[in-house]
């Protein structure tokens, strides 16, 4: 039986390996024509890994022409490389492995099919400029422009804080002469002193309030306390005098405080009912801080928009603005309303950014509109304090100027 099986094998054994021989290049041959190579080019953003190695060692450093996004060609099965995206690929450059202080190399990694997908051979790098992190303090002053209306003066000026602190590439903070804010002293027409006493008073006689309001509430659960111990009527006699007390001392300030309330609500902001007719947008940009001019601002606006860095600080700050937000619709500006938060310096090639993007999401997406456009980080945009210039005139086609344009769009369409 073996041998019968054995014979027909070898039987014209050499036809039979020529015709599995032709079977394959046949095989192949109607492969290749069904689904040939075919080569695409791809665009992605380069992933900058280790951004803080730099930064560690004390230096700064700025992406030259745009290298971070990076175009390649990737060849693969037609069937396999028309199914691959920009998403497809991961594009990283790793600090670590900067050459002479000026590029970084680039390393393209397929998510997938990675056997079957033959890349660019050509290595390309990240251009980098990097210079000395430097910080300086320098005494804030204030130039004034325009003239005092007729029947006002001016006298005191004082700037709070009195000091600014910049960081930045070395060539930008040294070529820093001074800092000063600009004041148009033509559209002062009140005394804002009052203001601010007014303020200060309300905030006076708020904390007063609290604290009698706490000894009440301490006076009278002591009492209850007490009350299974001691007689009766000793007891409700003793505490109603205290908390009587207390009570009329808190009812007195609540008064005081209503008083200045209503000095503050009505305030006049005549000028800007004066010149809104004129304009589609005013727009007042405020310090980072909860001060009197904020305040002001806060009683002024409609709408507000708060630009949040991304960084935790940032975030945690944003949790007591929000309650002063709230204050002030409450008791002076009931129509405040908070248009949305605005991610601002963000560099989504590194972790953090992405982290506290994250955060900002889960704990107010839900509440408070997020705007889709956020502000990039940029050397660029950090110099224009110093050149004293918009944004659009330094860098009019830069990443933060495009930013601020398609902002501007999504402000408009939410209207």
């Amino acid at each position: 039986m073996l041998q019968k099986i054995a014979k027909i094998i070898t039987n014209n054994f050499g036809l039979k390996i020529l015709a599995v021989v032709i079977s394959v290049v046949f095989w192949l041959v109607i492969v290749n024509v069904e689904d040939p190579e075919k080569t695409l080019t791809f665009t992605v953003q380069v992933n900058i890994e280790n951004a803080d190695y730099l930064t560690n060692q004390g230096k700064t450093y700025e992406i030259l022409n745009g290298s971070d996004t990076i175009k390649f060609t990737a060849t693969a099965k037609r069937s396999i490389i028309e199914k691959m995206t920009d998403g497809d690929f991961e594009v990283t450059a790793d600090l670590k492995d900067i050459v002479n202080m000026s590029e970084v190399p680039i390393t393209i990694t397929p998510t997938k099919y990675s056997n079957q997908i033959t890349l660019t051979k050509k290595t390309m790098y990240v251009q980098l400029n990097v210079e000395d992190l430097v910080t300086k303090s320098f005494d804030l002053k204030v130039d004034t422009k325009g003239k005092i209306s007729n029947g006002y003066t001016m006298s005191g000026l004082e700037v709070t804080p009195s000091k600014v602190t910049v960081s930045g590439p070395a060539s930008v903070i040294e070529s820093i002469e001074r800092a000063a804010v600009e004041v148009d002293v033509s559209s002062i027409y009140s005394d804002f002193e009052k203001e601010k006493n007014a303020y200060a008073l309300y905030e006076e006689k708020r904390n007063e309030c609290y604290k009698f309001v706490n000894k009440i509430e301490s006076g009278l659960l002591e009492a209850k306390e007490s009350i299974h111990e001691l007689e009766k009527n000793y007891i409700l006699d003793d505490y109603t005098i205290t908390i009587e007390d207390d009570y009329n001392q808190f009812q007195s300030i609540v008064d005081d405080l209503a008083e200045i309330t209503k000095i503050i609500e009505t305030k006049d902001f005549s000028y800007i009912e004066m010149i809104d007719d004129r304009y589609d947008y005013i727009i007042v940009d405020c310090s980072p801080n909860l001060g009197q001019l904020t305040l002001n601002a806060l009683v002024a606006a409609d709408e507000i928009i708060i630009p949040v860095q991304a960084a935790y600080l940032s975030i945690k700050g944003l949790e007591q603005l929000l309650k002063t937000i709230s204050r002030v619709k409450r008791k002076m500006n009931p129509k405040l309303h908070i248009m949305g938060i605005l991610l601002t310096m963000v560099d989504y090639r590194t972790n953090y950014a992405n982290e506290i993007t994250d955060v900002l999401y889960q704990v107010y997406g839900n509440s408070i509109h997020i705007f889709e456009n956020v502000i990039p980080m940029s050397v660029r945009a950090a110099e224009t304090p110093a050149e004293g210039i918009s944004i659009y005139k330094h860098d009019a086609k830069g990443k933060v100027a495009q930013a601020y344009e398609t902002l501007t769009q999504e402000v408009i369409n939410r209207e």
